[in-house]
């Protein structure tokens, strides 16, 4: 048997069989499963094998659909394997094989190699006890991505008369398969559940927001008063509200001079961004620019909504000089 090889990519190519009788079964063929089965049971019973395999690749044929069922495939494969000369190979199986084969020779994506799968898989359809169809089959599917009908497809391949050597491969290469198709199946699963996650997590980050707006929140002093405010899109505003006085007068803030805090909600952390303030501010003295400087800004919700912490690093500290160190504001939800 010549072969081309290029891993799992090899191609079998068409051996000649002795022209006996063609097997393949038309779709508007006589024969019913029932009847076919049955036929086939008393064909190898009465030890006509020949009969056998028409009968059983009429009964597969007509009960599946296409599907390849092992059972019925081992005992075509068994049978076959019996008989001298072997079963022909119908023409349309052969066009089926050859157009296959250069379309795999030609793929180059997924979707090229597919289509030389469907090749292949109709050959094996007309001629199931053909043995370099279903390997090609299985070669087509794997460069396909499709490694479940590799998989499958090797394994009927090994019910094939094979030398050790080869079946030893064959096995071998079902389990490199196996580990792909693993791999693949729990980046599907990934894929689908991170979207499904996100859109389970909206109703819950809208209820975050909304608590959130239902309170004010204090700094570390206790002294100053912030609002949450929501901008939509799981976007909000931590502003500046007021602070209270040593004679106990609340003194109205703003962003002007306190600064804010801007960002979006995912889950329970934070992205977005520290607006310091004009001028002198909390964190600025005379040196700095009159314009309030944007900084990038990290952070996360705690204790189930009641402790909001940002992070960032602005250019200057407190003094007015360039501020080398990272910034940490924790911020605590105040029922009054």
């Amino acid at each position: 048997m010549a072969r081309k090889k290029t891993e799992m990519r090899t191609l079998r190519v068409f051996k000649a069989f002795a022209v006996i009788v063609a097997v393949a079964i038309p779709a508007s063929a006589s024969f019913v499963f029932a009847d076919s089965e049955s036929n086939a049971r008393s064909a190898e019973k009465a030890g006509n094998l020949r009969e056998a395999v028409k009968h059983y690749t009429a009964a597969l044929q007509s009960a599946t659909a296409g599907r390849d069922d092992k059972g019925w495939l081992e005992k075509i494969i068994k049978l076959s394997a019996k008989l001298d000369p072997k079963p022909a190979i119908p023409e349309e199986a052969r066009r089926y094989f050859v157009r296959g084969g250069v379309l795999m020779q030609e793929a180059k994506t997924p979707d090229d190699f597919s289509q030389a799968a469907n090749e292949f898989k109709q050959a094996t359809q007309l001629a199931p006890w053909w043995p370099e169809a279903r390997y090609n089959y299985a070669s087509a599917s794997a460069s396909a991505g499709d490694y479940a009908a590799a998989i499958a497809s090797l394994k009927i391949y090994l019910l094939f008369t094979l030398p050790e050597s080869e079946a030893r491969t064959v096995q071998d290469k079902i389990y490199g398969l196996e580990a792909k198709k693993e791999k693949a199946d729990k980046g599907a699963a990934a894929k689908e559940i991170q979207p499904r996650a996100m859109e389970e997590s909206k109703p819950r980050i809208e209820n975050v927001i909304t608590s959130c707006q239902q309170a004010m929140w204090t700094d570390s002093t206790g002294e100053h008063r912030w609002k949450f405010l929501s901008r939509g899109d799981n976007r909000f505003e931590l502003v500046p509200a007021f602070r209270a006085s040593a004679d106990g007068r609340q003194v109205v803030l703003s962003k002007a001079g306190s600064g804010y805090y801007a960002g979006k909600i995912d889950g329970a952390h934070i992205a977005g961004t520290h607006f310091s303030p004009e001028g002198r501010g909390r964190r600025f003295g005379n040196s700095c620019p009159n314009q309030p400087e944007a900084t990038p800004m990290s952070g996360e919700i705690r204790d189930k909504g009641t402790v909001l912490v940002f992070s960032y690093h602005p250019r200057y500290d407190s003094t007015g000089d360039p501020c080398r160190r990272a910034i940490t504001d924790v911020w605590r939800r105040v029922n009054e």
